[in-house]
């Protein structure tokens, strides 16, 4: 009798500590997952203020263009100021949604980690 109960114990205990174990190698750890958000803002970033000195320098050049071609002064200036105005709007478009995008996955996280404390 005694030999059957170190057996089941020793059973036990070994398929608790394997399920542990496979919990604990299962389970990213919490700063994986910050830094893999402040990534993904820094890229939307960076590449929303791309976007918009790509699109200064095209209006740039568009207006080089037009004034080479003769066009009015006043309506080069109304177009290259629509596209600087256009390429502003979508820059902060751009960083609205990339800070939205991070809190939605912050909340996300921080609720995941609740859930394991409890």
């Amino acid at each position: 009798m005694k030999i059957q109960l170190i057996a089941v114990m020793t059973a036990l205990a070994l398929v608790t500590s394997l399920s542990m174990a496979g919990t604990a190698f299962a389970e990213k750890p919490a700063k994986l997952d910050l830094k893999s958000i402040a990534d993904a803002y820094k890229k939307a970033i960076q590449k929303a203020r791309a976007d918009f000195v790509d699109a200064v320098e095209k209006s740039n050049d568009d207006a080089r263009k037009a004034i080479q071609k003769g066009i009015p002064i006043n309506k080069i200036n109304a177009d290259s100021k629509a596209a600087v105005d256009k390429a502003r709007d979508d820059l902060k478009d751009a960083v609205e949604k990339a800070r939205a995008d991070a809190k939605n996955s912050l909340l996300k996280l921080k609720a995941s980690v609740d859930a394991r404390a409890v």
